[in-house]
């Protein structure tokens, strides 16, 4: 997919409401810095979730192909309220974050006692 598509795609999530603009616009620049020209990064392949509170660290390393079929799974390793707010990092959202090319850290949430990040690598 070349940059021209992968943009249009970014917009129209933008335009659809599925991603904010602030996610869009990390999204696009992620396309515009996305490497040399010519030259392909490789495919990401691994979502990777960090979360640590008070007394406790989770890692986890989904292959990607894999987190359509476990997203429910990936709900359960984050804390119930990780913006603080009552808002839950949703599953679905984070999909559509991978399926528009998102790369690198994707989610960074940092309460009092709660640190949460989830990467695409």
């Amino acid at each position: 997919m070349g940059q021209d598509d992968e943009r249009l795609r970014v917009l129209k999530l933008i335009e659809s409401g599925q991603i904010s603009a602030e996610e869009g616009l990390r999204l696009l620049e992620a396309v515009e810095h996305g490497g040399a020209a010519g030259e392909e990064a490789p495919a990401p392949r691994w979502l990777r979730i960090r979360v640590e509170g008070d007394d406790e660290k989770i890692n986890v390393n989904l292959p990607l192909e894999a987190v359509e079929m476990i997203a429910g799974l990936v709900a359960r390793f984050l804390p119930r309220d990780v913006f603080g707010s009552g808002d839950q990092v949703d599953p679905a959202h984070i999909i559509r974050l991978v399926r528009a090319g998102a790369r690198g850290r994707i989610v960074h949430v940092e309460n009092d006692d709660q640190h949460v990040e989830i990467f695409v690598e």
